[in-house]
């Protein structure tokens, strides 16, 4: 049924009529579902199964708390906010989006020309020579491997350092502490990564306040890790370990204790 039809059977039943009836003066046939329940299904499990998608989601989820009719009120109203909060969210987010797919056109576009036209040649022609000469070069390949190999370790080490918070957000830490610990967890989101690359580089550069402090308690002449895999593996896992803290406590926060 369509909504218009959900909102209709719902004030048939407000109104007092039975299920079947309003149903019939919907103009549905009732005769499978008289079937259903002679065999002994519940009404709420009939309406679960007679459709797909986030209404019937939403409807399964309130036949379990209140009424029927309440129910399907609360699944209309609930479905018009996700559908009318997507709409307003794809026209807010429609001119930065399209800005952004435009700059990968463009590049798309100017990886096939052989001259350059912001440089005041004439017109390009189109050549396949710039995408070859990337595919044949070893540098590309070697630079290629190398990130895709700090992707990996800066991947495994988030994973590693923060399991053990989010298991404790989720199950340990009290719900009433948890806001707390989660302020924590999303502060760095609050630094502009700009600030955080030039906070990191004075603080594991020469004289910088992590080897001052080495110097301090007696490691003398510790060679500073700026401008290396180290300082970029370091930075990238600072930036992206409270993504995977929040990802890992929204699947375990999900997850029976008796499961556990």
């Amino acid at each position: 049924m369509c909504n218009e039809e959900w909102r209709y059977l719902h004030d048939l039943l407000q109104n007092g009529y039975p299920y079947l009836e309003a149903l019939q003066l919907l103009g549905k046939d009732t005769t499978r579902i008289r079937e259903q329940l002679e065999l002994g299904h519940s009404i709420e499990e009939i309406l679960i199964t007679q459709g797909t998608g986030r209404f019937f989601e939403h409807l399964s989820f309130f036949l379990k708390i209140t009424s029927l009719s309440r129910a399907i009120d609360s699944s209309l109203q609930l479905y018009d906010f996700e559908r009318n909060l997507l709409s307003r969210l794809l026209k807010k987010t429609a001119y930065p989006l399209s800005i952004f797919v435009f700059a990968y056109v463009m590049l798309l576009v100017f990886s096939f020309m052989n001259r350059n036209i912001f440089a005041g040649e004439p017109w390009p022609g189109w050549t396949m020579n710039n995408l070859t000469r990337m595919i044949e070069s070893n540098t590309f390949w070697r630079l290629l491997g190398k990130s895709l190999m700090t992707a990996l370790k800066v991947t495994l080490i988030c994973i590693v350092a923060a399991y053990p918070p989010a298991p404790a957000l989720a199950k340990i830490v009290k719900p009433k502490n948890r806001s707390i610990f989660m302020m924590v967890v999303i502060l760095p989101f609050f630094t502009s990564q700009l600030l955080l690359i030039y906070a990191m580089m004075n603080l594991i550069q020469s004289g910088g306040l992590l080897l001052t402090f080495l110097d301090a308690i007696g490691f003398h002449n510790v060679p500073t890790m700026l401008y290396t895999n180290k300082a970029t593996i370091l930075i990238l896992t600072y930036e992206y370990l409270p993504y995977m803290i929040l990802c890992l406590y929204s699947s375990l926060e999900g997850i029976g204790d008796n499961l556990i």
